[in-house]
């Protein structure tokens, strides 16, 4: 056995597990196996299928693999129903009354993968047949040539008709597959693949109701909260019941789905999100859903999932929680930044469209930018449950909008009908407002806050408690005084941004995969830095630059050549752009001059910024502080430090969480 991997072979959760010593031959033969995926730790996972089982069966033998008991118990009960397994070819109607052959291959390995060659083919999970679209380009033959030289293969009648004809059928719905296949009529070419959506009435309704502005009569809960925009979302996520909300960034998506939730009472909710946004939708649930609601966010591994209202689970650890969550009733199951599940065979998009198969009430996709190419939807719709309702399948969705085409090295994917997947989306499924269409009702400046966790929040604490005994011991109120009281102040906000520099990059990059362009404002220069670092195709700007530095980085901004600018807050008033006015501050230095300088950013489309808050940090306090009004909008920066100080020196316990004074701290800083 001398260069052979040694290795084992084991099953467990329904899938076969291979561990061995690298070897390129054995990863060479395992990656031709179906349904089979390298997972991070090393290990090869197949999932329980016949055909793969078999071929993985010989691998193992040929590699003198151990077999634990398992995996013997489990290739045994495959083997037990392999005599009954059957080699036919069928023909089918789609749900959109186009034909498929269906194609049942026994366990033959090499049969499976000349039939998988055939562009548009694809395996039925639930009983191990493959489906070959009769109307793709080229299926037909090579799929004749199969019947025609392998004995083993019982073919229909219908079948055989249709593999050796010449014209595209259609079979409409309702009609007998074969009698249709008699017919002599040609069908036209815009409906050779996937079949015709024709609207209903109420397909009308929603899609009227999926871009509204405005709506009068619906009472949601939270309805004071919301502007007449976010009412008529509400309502559409109502009636649709499982759909996507896009409206773009700063409109009011979390507020909205809130609000869908508490309507239906759709409890208990699980909302699924990228980490960086677990602390906002806690805080946002605590802020708007009714006192007395559990809310939890699930950070680290854990060996149960609480029984609350409202769970909120990052994508890195849906797919580690995977079996605890699907076996939670949930009533809800949101997916913020829907956009990161586009892959279907990633894991956590696997996790997700499992834990969400068993949510029969309420589905929602929560993203700006849902779509880049037709087949980033699919997995999403999948999601949603409406892949298979609303538009007949992967394939029947495939064919028809996402111009299917095997070039030799695999199926690519382009598009096909845009116009018609956008009515039928935003009649089915789909609503998205902009801040143009909606700008009437929105303030000349909006604010929204982020709550991020620490890096270190041991070290953080550290300086806090320093600056604090450093504070106390202060006397007196002279100009050395408050000197010094700024400088213990100002350290420890220095501090703070420098332990949010890893939650801050991945916000702002979830917040870029929406397609949005964004600004951002950071205070102190290694903190700015470490973001530059982060971003190497982000232009900056800083006071430290002359103005050919700046124009050229402004000029890159404003053309689009660069999705993010990072400024120096000192350099708030050196630049003027007009691009897409999405601004966010790392660091939570308030001053007047700053807000109303950023603010002539986009002034024509309205101001929306983010404010990235460290969660229980001196971030809190200082906006604690703006909310309370203790300072005027005019005052310098110099005289909210001051009061964060001696709000430091007095503070003897934890200081109350900031989300139920968001009311007053929306108009003071908006």
């Amino acid at each position: 056995m001398a260069g052979r991997a040694p290795g084992t072979l084991d099953y467990r959760d329904d899938r076969f597990i291979a561990r061995f010593a690298y070897d390129a031959v054995v990863v060479a033969e395992l990656k031709q196996l179906p349904r089979s995926a390298l997972k991070e730790d090393g290990e090869w996972v197949v999932e329980r299928h016949r055909p793969s089982v078999a071929r993985l069966l010989r691998i193992g033998r040929d590699h003198a693999w151990h077999f634990t008991a398992a995996a013997k118990r489990a290739i045994g009960q495959l083997q037990e129903h392999a005599e009954t397994l059957r080699f036919a070819i069928d023909v089918v109607q789609g749900a959109a009354g186009e034909p498929w052959f269906l194609c049942l291959l026994g366990d033959d390995y090499t049969l499976q993968q000349t039939v998988k060659e055939i562009g548009g083919s694809f395996l039925d999970d639930a009983d191990d047949s493959w489906w070959v679209p009769a109307n793709f380009p080229g299926a037909r033959t090579a799929l004749l040539e199969i019947a025609q030289t392998d004995d083993r293969l019982e073919v229909s009648e219908s079948a055989w008709r249709l593999l050796e004809g010449s014209e595209e059928v259609y079979l409409p719905h309702g009609s007998n597959p074969s009698a249709a296949l008699d017919s002599e009529d040609e069908l036209p070419d815009d409906l050779a693949l996937g079949g015709v959506w024709e609207p209903t009435e109420l397909d009308y309704q929603m899609h009227a109701l999926s871009s509204a502005v405005r709506e009068d009569t619906f009472k949601p809960a939270l309805r004071d909260a919301l502007r007449p925009y976010q009412i008529a979302g509400v309502r559409y996520l109502c009636s649709a019941g499982r759909a996507f909300l896009a409206d773009e960034p700063g409109l009011g998506k979390t507020l909205q789905t809130l609000s869908t939730i508490e309507t239906l009472q759709a409890y208990p909710a699980l909302v699924l999100c990228p980490a960086a946004l677990q602390r906002t939708w806690l805080r946002e649930s605590q802020r708007w859903l009714p006192e007395g609601k559990t809310i939890v966010a699930l950070e680290g591994p854990s060996e149960s999932v609480p029984v609350v209202d409202v769970l909120i689970v990052s994508y890195e650890l849906v797919a580690r929680h995977q079996q605890l969550l699907a076996e939670r009733p949930f009533e809800a199951i949101v997916a913020d930044e829907s956009h990161l599940l586009k892959n279907r065979e990633a894991q956590r998009t696997r996790a997700a469209l499992e834990i969400a198969d068993r949510v029969e009430n309420l589905r929602l996709c929560l993203s700006a930018r849902p779509v880049g190419e037709p087949i980033d939807l699919a997995a999403q719709l999948e999601f949603l449950g409406v892949l298979e309702s609303e538009f007949g399948g992967f394939w029947s969705y495939a064919d028809r909008y996402c111009a299917p085409k095997d070039d030799g090295a695999g199926m690519r994917f382009g598009s096909a009908r845009m116009d018609e997947l956008a009515q039928r989306l935003r009649s089915t499924c789909y609503a998205r407002r902009t801040k143009i269409a909606v700008v009437a009702q929105l303030p000349e400046k909006s604010r929204a806050l982020h709550w991020l966790e620490l890096d270190d929040r041991k070290h953080y604490a550290q300086v806090e408690e320093n600056a604090r005994e450093a504070l106390r011991a202060l006397v007196g109120d002279g100009p050395a005084q408050q000197k010094e009281r700024l400088e213990h102040v100002e350290r420890v906000l220095h501090e703070c941004g420098r332990q949010k520099t890893a939650a801050i990059a991945r916000w702002v990059s979830t917040f870029l995969s929406s397609g949005q362009p964004l600004v951002l404002f950071a205070q102190h220069r290694d903190v700015m830095n470490a973001l530059i670092e982060s971003f190497p195709n982000a232009v900056s700007v800083s006071d430290g630059d002359d103005a050919t530095q700046r124009q050229k980085a402004v000029r890159a901004y404003q053309s689009g050549e660069a999705q993010l600018m990072i400024c120096s807050t000192h350099a708030a008033g050196m630049i003027a752009l007009t691009r897409a006015p999405n601004v966010a501050f790392a660091e939570i230095a308030w001053s007047a001059a700053t807000s109303d300088q950023v603010h002539r950013i986009g002034s024509e489309q309205g101001f929306t910024g983010w404010y990235l808050v460290g969660d229980d940090t001196i971030d809190s306090l200082v906006l604690d502080v703006i909310a309370q009004k203790r300072v005027m909008a005019g005052q310098l920066h110099e005289s909210v430090l001051l009061e964060v100080a001696h709000e430091i020196a007095r503070m003897t316990e934890p200081r109350a969480p900031v989300v139920r004074m968001l009311p007053a701290l929306v108009r003071k800083i908006g």
